[in-house]
Formats: structure tokens, sequence, C-alpha cells
């Protein structure tokens, strides 16, 4: 066994000249020789060849996936910047689809959202609230919830009529041009610019609006935020475009009460117009019909030309063609209601009328002929005729002696014939019924 080891000791040398030179360095030997760890060198050899390829191939591979992570896709609703050492390559940002970028830290891409966000303001322009009074509509709020406004703490918006007003804002935007966007601003720092801008905005436009119009016409205050946010973030070019906004609106708490009641007034008054242009326009229609409308603008003109040709004489033949063009509608096919059966009526009346006094001259030109043919005898007929008209009406006749001076006559009607010409009066008005 003590074959087996190998000698440690290393051979006495003869001192350097001088006697303090460096002795020579050691040296192992075995007893058996270097053949015996040929085979144990060779393994260890092409172990160390075998790990040093697989380094290699590892390394390679690592080296192809870092370039390979530079295949970068832009997703729909997004524009790509792709950077190089820091610096913006591409002038127009990259639309949807796949690119190459130097992987960091050589370059980098970045992914701006090309479609509309949205950003709230719900606590700076409203009241600090406890948990269970966020919890409740706010028009259920009352003085006991929160009667005075601590500056600093609760939120609110002057108004043009010197009124306060409390509003949540929801603001939609979009970023129209990448570049331009990141070369102002950093991404992140967008929500808060736009918030800044509407915020100013607000402001700006609510002193320029009444309690009433933010109220109820809201239109006019968003179409002022939109105007002046938009307005404040072109100055500072930023690409940002404002593309809506909505709010909800509420007085200050200790005037809601009040408010609410002239409010409801509004409405009921509102609600009353309503009803009275509906009665009128029922009423007028039943009138005139359809052609109300017309006749109503031409005879106020028609009015005031009157009222002008008083002291104008030129304005008469004026009113006199607005008096034409009246009647042109009164006598077309669109009048109708109580005005076309008025009209009917007259046209009506005025054929009977037209009728009625051409038998009358008819008949009085006959009595001239007869006349001037046979004048007693026509004269006797005459008589004879008006006596029978006058017989047949429901009189009483007495005559009166010839040579009466003076004649008093106090009688009251026969209560017995009165009975009886009543009596055939209904009698013959039952006969007409029957038949």
């Amino acid at each position: 066994m003590a074959d087996d080891l190998i000698n440690l000791t290393p051979p006495s040398s003869p001192a350097a000249p001088g006697g303090t030179g460096p002795r020579p360095p050691a040296r192992f030997e075995t007893p058996g020789g270097d053949d015996e760890f040929d085979p144990a060198n060779r393994s260890l050899a092409s172990a160390l060849r075998i790990a040093f390829i697989a380094l290699q191939v590892v390394m390679a591979v690592l080296v192809a996936m870092y370039f390979f992570s530079g295949l970068q896709q832009v997703p729909e609703q997004s524009r790509g910047l792709r950077f190089l050492f820091g610096r913006m390559q591409d002038a127009e940002p990259l639309e949807a689809g796949g690119y190459f970028v130097w992987p960091p830290p050589i370059g980098d891409m970045l992914l701006v959202p090309s479609s509309q966000q949205e950003i709230a303001l719900s606590e700076e322009f409203w009241p600090q609230l406890s948990e269970e009074q966020k919890r409740r509509e706010f028009r259920t709020l009352t003085e006991m919830d929160k009667f005075s406004l601590v500056p600093g703490k609760d939120g609110s918006v002057i108004t043009a009529d010197h009124n306060l007003a409390h509003t949540q804002w929801t603001v939609q935007y979009q970023i129209v041009d990448a570049r331009l966007n990141q070369e102002t601003v950093p991404l992140t720092m967008v929500p808060s610019l736009v918030g800044s801008a509407v915020e100013r905005a607000v402001v700006l436009g609510a002193a320029q609006t009444t309690l009433d119009d933010i109220m109820q016409s809201r239109d006019r205050l968003t179409t002022k935020v939109k105007q002046y946010a938009q307005e404040f973030l072109d100055r500072i070019d930023c690409g940002i475009l404002i593309t809506g906004a909505s709010y909800q609106a509420y007085p200050p708490i200790p005037a809601q009460a009040s408010y609410e009641s002239v409010n409801q007034a509004h409405v009921q008054a509102a609600q009353a117009k309503v009803e009275a242009e509906r009665a009128a326009s029922e009423r007028l229609n039943a009138v005139a019909g359809p052609a109300h409308q017309p006749l109503r603008a031409l005879i106020g003109e028609y009015e005031q030309l009157q009222a002008l040709a008083r002291t104008d004489a030129a304005r008469a033949a004026d009113a006199e063609a607005k008096r034409a063009e009246i009647d042109a509608i009164l006598s077309g096919d669109a009048v109708g209601g109580a005005v076309a059966s008025i009209i009917g009526k007259a046209r009506s009346d005025r054929g009977e009328l037209v009728a009625s006094f051409r038998n009358d001259v008819e008949r009085f030109n006959a009595w001239i002929d007869s006349f001037e043919s046979n004048p007693t005898l026509t004269a006797s007929l005459l008589w004879a005729e008006t006596m029978s008209r006058v017989a047949k009406r429901n009189h009483e006749w007495f005559s009166i002696a010839p040579g009466t001076k003076v004649l008093i006559i106090d009688l009251n009607p026969d209560p017995e014939r009165a009975r009886r010409l009543q009596r055939e009066k209904f009698s013959g008005q039952a006969r007409s019924g029957l038949e």
C-alpha cells in the first residue's frame, strides 16, 4: 500500500549561488509514471470541449433570441414609435402591423393609443361628502347634510349670475398625432394634461354661463368647455383632440329646495304654454282649418297696412292688395272649419236673395205692364192681395165709423181667440211632423 503513495517530497537541490537565491519549483512524482492518467486527461479534455461547444450553442441561441425579440406587433387602435439610442426613427407613426425594432438597450418601441380615451373629473367641482352621503342621490341631500362650503375642500364653480354650482365631468379625447404628442409630453402624463386643460375650461366656461343655462341648456356649457380646453391643448402643440364632454350639475345643497321649486314652476309654465298652444291650434283649426296659419299672418299684415294708411294714403293700395290675398284664401279649398261653413251659408243665402230679388223684379215688371193696360183692375187686385196677406196674420180687426174724430180703444186681446189660435198652430205643427 505504501507503493501506491505519491512521493510529494521534493528532491534536494543545491542552493543558488550565494546561498540566498530561490529554490527550484517542487516536482511531483508518481511511482507509476504518466501513462496511468492519460484516459482521465482525455475524458476531462473531451468533457471540456463538449461543454464549450454547448456554451457556444447556447450563446448563439441567446444572440438569435435577442435579435428576434426585436420583432414587435403594433395592435389595432394604436400607433407605434420606434426609437434608436433614444431618438425617434420614423417620420410618421407606424400603423397596425409587424415591425423590426432594435431590442433594448439599443432601441425600443412605444405604443401610443389612437382610440378614444376618457377621463372623469368627479371631485374637482364637487363638495366633500361622506361615504354614506355619496351613496345617496345628490338632490336628496339637505341643509342637515351640508350647510356651508369649505374653501380648499369643497369644489364648485362660479356662474355668470354670481351663483354657485357643483359639476361632475366626463371628457373624451384622442391622440391624433402620436409623434407630436411624444415630442411634447410623456404618454403617462397625457391624462393629467387633459384633466388640467378641462378644469381650466370648466372654470372659464361656467363664469360665462348662468346657473339656469348650466342646469337646463347643457349644450352651451359643453361647447364652451370643449372650445377652451382644445385652445389650451393647441397652444402647447401636443396632438390631442377633445372629442366629447358631458356633465351633471346641481345647485348648492342649501339652495336645492328653492331651486327645485322654481324649476318646477318653470316646468308647469312650460306645460301650460304647450297646452295653451294646443288648445289654440285646435280652436284655430276648428275656425279656419289648415289655412289658419297663413290667414293669421295676412290679417296681421293687413291691419298694420290699414293703420299706416290712416296717415299715408299710398298705403291704402297695399292694404287693398293684402285684403285681396285674404279673400283669395277664403275663396279657395284650403279653408275649413266654421269659416268654410259661414262662407258656404253666405253663398247659399246670396243665391237665395238674388233669386228672390229677381222674382220680385219680374213680378214688379208684370204689375207695371198690367197697370199700364188696366189701372183700375190692377189697383183692385193689388188691394185684394194686400188685404189677403194682412188677413192671414193673427190680428184682431175692428171697424171705425166714418167721420169719427176721436177714438179711444182700451181693451185686452180675446183670451178665447188666443187659445184657439195656439191650438191651431200646434195642430198644424203636429200634422207637419207626421207627414
